[in-house]
């Protein structure tokens, strides 16, 4: 099969309860671009790239449709194989993974129903059919987060993430001790620093969190600052932002870097560079809390 026809669409996404803060940004919605492959036997096949906003990390969406204009004229009558495709992509275009992704994904969905099995097969097979969400909860005063945590809890989440950083550290610690008391026995959780924090903060904030069961997930902004907190901090350190392709997993993995990853669809090309990322973190016995195309955890 080769790819015939590509169409582009927008579609905005509005936060639920009108805004989120997430580290150094408030949106209030989230910006999305839609791919449609047609093959020449007329099978179509739909993929989507949403960046979260212009600062969440160095992906924004008016960037990842000129990527996608940049590269779809050279994809007419190119393969429709996940292989091949990357390798024309990266032939059009250097980088921009995040715009890729787009096309990946479309590329599998076609696939899948050409060949009539469900994407989740044609990646090796699913490992359960119901997937536990994070519930999300964004940067919030200590009151909101905590009334946040309970109405999850009492909807039936089994795991919590909760966003800190873009404010004095003094605050994050209290509303982190404070869901703390809230949370049952049992439950899963994340602190997401979302790059936020300084190293001193980062270090200082696990230290008064002493005790607490959570994972502390991209507390600062590069893999440096990391390696430097790495050590230092009570709390497992899970990557997220920071993983940007596979040699960046790689690395941390083979350094011993992380505890874990967070990682998107989109960041790192789509589902078949994603396919093996999975594989080296299983192969390292590392954690993968998280494999999805945007931020709704």
């Amino acid at each position: 099969m080769k790819i015939k026809h590509i169409r582009v669409f927008k579609k905005s996404l509005p936060i639920p309860g009108g805004k989120i803060t997430i580290g150094q940004a408030t949106l209030s919605e989230l910006d999305s671009t839609i791919v449609q492959l047609i093959s020449d036997c007329g099978a179509i096949g739909w993929g989507e790239t949403c960046p979260i906003g212009p600062t969440y990390a160095p992906s924004h969406t008016l960037g990842a449709r000129a990527a996608i204009m940049e590269m779809g004229p050279g994809l007419i009558d190119a393969p429709i194989s996940p292989v091949l495709l990357h390798r024309k992509m990266n032939s059009l275009l250097n980088g921009h993974s995040y715009a890729k992704a787009a096309f990946d994904i479309a590329a599998h969905d076609l696939i899948g129903k050409r060949v009539g099995m469900r994407v989740a097969d044609l990646l090796g097979g699913a490992t359960t059919e119901r997937v536990p969400f994070y519930f999300f909860i964004g940067v919030g005063d200590v009151d909101e987060v905590v009334r946040s945590v309970k109405e999850a809890q009492a909807g039936g989440y089994v795991r919590i993430q909760t966003k800190i950083g873009g404010r004095p550290v003094d605050q994050d610690i209290e509303v982190i001790r404070k869901v703390g008391e809230a949370l049952k026995k049992g439950m899963r959780w994340a602190v997401d620093g979302n790059r936020s924090l300084t190293v001193r903060d980062a270090i200082f904030l696990s230290q008064q969190c002493r005790g607490l069961p959570f994972v502390l997930e991209q507390p600062c902004n590069t893999l440096d600052e990391i390696a430097a907190l790495r050590g230092r901090v009570q709390h497992p350190v899970y990557i997220d932002e920071s993983g940007v392709d596979l040699a960046t997993v790689v690395q941390a993995a083979s350094s011993g870097l992380c505890d874990g990853f967070g990682m998107k669809v989109t960041r790192i090309g789509g589902l078949r560079p994603m396919s093996t990322f999975r594989d080296i973190c299983e192969a390292r016995s590392l954690r993968i809390p998280a494999m999805i195309a945007g931020e709704a955890i």
